[in-house]
């Protein structure tokens, strides 16, 4: 591996993407170019907006370091990055203000809970956004943060990906199936998948093709990083489909290509439709970090080889206890819609409004300002005078979200486990729900609520059923509702009509309609991550605005990597700030010491420093030359 310490692929997949950033960002500012770059490199870089006060890192003389009491930081956004930024800020002794442009904080980790009926209510409620925490190395913050900082693991429950007596529905081709007959006989044609998919394929199951396409790859990285990451970026190009699809003799990756109705059905059985359009470097490093096949989470019998986890009383548990936990709480109903560098004492000038149609807008002056929100609602945000890299503009406009819908249903018992015999676990199916989610807490519980994640989809499957959520009491919600329970009626094998009795109420979320997230969870296309996660990891406005969220971590789609994001925001905003004892007390105190964060000397630290440097002086320092200089001068110290 690239580092001695136990660092996740995720990680060394980031970090090789961030040094080459640097030094592609560097070459405007070169005497002598490398052979292979264009001489009119140097002419392409656009006249900057001006930057009265930039931060001490570029040049003291410019702006003299401050005290860490003396300073103001805007945190934008108040989800699980933009609280855990301010936790971290308290803990350093720096004052801040958080604007969240919805009424609540949280972001994407809301729980809903449903009005009582008579039962003990403690199960009443279903997580619409995440829901399910695998305890692995990769999520050692998240862990570290309920188990350690807020002291909630008390409320962890085991988390079931398959009912626990394997009752539990698959229904493809209109054909039902229990998981127990199908891992009683894996290799037979459950769903009468032939001749429309190659028998080879169907014998062999949907790992076996899976890990042919991207075994040789781990297995390269693991025994070389240097040269296993050469052998990946040769494919980067290529999405999961394509791949596939391809045929490939190119010592050692060796396949045939596979057909069309193959590769549907593998991302059919998988997950949602259009699910292998992602980046097929992706998959073999998500495949790399959980150590599973692309689906784990999907993956029957599993979960008892990994620890998963939920929340009792819903993920939103971890939110209430952040804010419990820090000083300064959100102003809601706040949407930010402008951030610009002023030549104030405190420079950074932040323009939001409350979100009322006849509100006026309001000026609030930081001296660092460190935006969580999402790559769409940055989009929206006017950030013209910054000074954003082309990099960003374009990661910004293109980068991928993902679409995803839940739909939860409360009911008056939990027939599922009574009439069916499922506990926990989930339902699959090529129809309609795509995945039905049983609940894996209140199992056996005689006065337990009912509710069920009626529908969990992703991916086009999301967009469709989408279109029917216009809202309560209207008519495109009642058709959702009628169809919802049709289909369940259908999966399980029972009476539409006992299911009509049973229904009390219903919620729905679609994440791509979010207002205010305009998407699900990040989710990188090929050559996307190349592009956007350096980009943005650098500052701009002159070192002073400072950008964090779980799309801009190498975890990206998961609290971790919120959390990730906000740990290196704050180290960013003190090594910009030249903050040195709060910078030591930061790595002591929240640096993750499995992954060297707590040493200066660490080779991502001193990655991370080079961003800092290299965005603060590129969007302050309009002269080659003199950035140029800056840039020796301040790397020499």
């Amino acid at each position: 591996m690239a580092s001695g310490h136990s660092h996740s692929w995720h990680v060394e997949f980031a970090r090789e993407y961030a040094g080459q950033y640097q030094f592609v960002q560097i070459l405007p500012h070169q005497s002598h170019l490398p052979v292979g770059i264009p001489r009119d490199h140097q002419a392409r870089r656009p006249a900057l907006h001006p930057i009265p006060i930039p931060a001490p890192i570029i040049d003291e003389g410019y702006s003299s370091p401050r005290a860490a009491t003396d300073l103001s930081v805007g945190i934008i956004g108040a989800g699980a990055a933009g609280l855990y930024i301010a936790m971290i800020l308290d803990d350093l002794g720096i004052s801040y203000k958080i604007l969240e442009a919805s009424t609540h904080a949280g972001g994407r980790v809301p729980t809903h809970r449903f009005a009582n009926i008579g039962n003990n209510n403690k199960w009443n409620y279903f997580d619409p956004g995440a829901m399910r925490f695998p305890e692995n190395f990769v999520m050692r913050r998240v862990f570290n943060l309920m188990r350690e900082r807020l002291k909630i693991g008390d409320k962890l429950l085991p988390y079931y990906f398959t009912d626990i007596d394997k009752n539990q529905v698959l229904l493809y081709n209109g054909i039902r199936r229990s998981q127990r007959e199908i891992d009683d006989d894996p290799g037979r044609d459950w769903f009468d998948d032939v001749p429309r998919v190659p028998i080879e394929f169907v014998k062999e199951g949907w790992k076996v093709w899976v890990s042919l396409c991207t075994e040789p790859f781990k297995a390269a990285l693991r025994e070389n990083w240097g040269k296993g990451w050469a052998l990946l970026m040769k494919y980067d190009h290529h999405s999961t489909r394509s791949f596939m699809a391809s045929a490939i003799h190119d010592d050692p990756i060796q396949k045939e290509a596979y057909p069309q109705a193959a590769i549907n059905w593998l991302e059919r059985m998988n997950g949602g439709t259009g699910a292998f359009d992602m980046a097929f470097s992706q998959m073999v490093l998500g495949d790399l970090a959980f150590n599973s096949p692309l689906s784990a989470v999907l993956d029957h019998g599993d979960d008892l080889k990994q620890q998963w986890f939920c929340i009792e009383g819903g993920s939103h548990v971890i939110i209430e206890a952040m804010l419990a936990k820090i000083k300064t709480k959100p102003t809601f109903s706040s949407r930010v819609t402008r951030i610009e560098p002023t030549d104030d004492a405190a420079p950074m000038k932040v323009t939001y409004t409350h979100d009322k149609a006849t509100s006026s807008p309001q000026d609030a002056q930081f001296d660092y300002v460190l935006s969580t929100l999402s790559m769409g609602a940055n989009r929206l945000v006017d950030l013209d005078s910054t000074n954003l890299t082309d990099g960003q503009k374009e990661s910004m406009r293109t980068f991928a979200y993902a679409s995803a819908i839940k739909i939860g249903l409360q009911f008056k018992s939990r027939w599922w486990e009574k009439d069916c015999g499922i506990k926990g676990g989930l339902t699959k199916t090529d129809r309609i729900l795509r995945q039905v989610v049983y609940p894996s807490y209140g199992i056996d519980d005689p006065t337990g609520d009912a509710v069920l994640i009626a529908s969990y989809c992703t991916s086009q499957d999301s967009q469709r059923l989408g279109t029917l959520m216009s809202g309560p009491n209207s008519t495109d919600e009642k058709l959702l509702i009628d169809l919802v329970l049709r289909e369940l009626a259908i999966l399980h094998d029972v009476e539409l009509s006992l299911l009509q009795d049973q229904l009390v109420d219903f919620w729905a979320k679609d994440w791509y309609a979010d207002r205010f997230t305009n998407g699900a969870w990040a989710s990188f296309g090929p050559t996307q991550f190349q592009l956007l996660y350096p980009s943005w990891g650098q500052p701009t406005a002159g070192g002073r605005l400072i950008f964090a969220g779980e799309a801009l971590s190498e975890v990206h789609g998961w609290i971790e990597g919120a959390l990730r994001s906000g740990y290196w925001a704050v180290y960013k905003m003190l090594r910009a700030a030249q903050l040195h004892k709060e910078l030591e007390r930061l790595r002591k105190r929240w640096g993750l010491k499995e992954e060297s964060e707590d040493d200066e000397n660490d080779p991502f630290c001193r990655l991370m420093d080079k961003q800092v440097l290299y965005g603060a002086i590129f969007s302050a320092e309009e002269d080659a030359e003199k950035a140029k200089e800056k840039i020796a001068a301040r790397l020499k110290l």
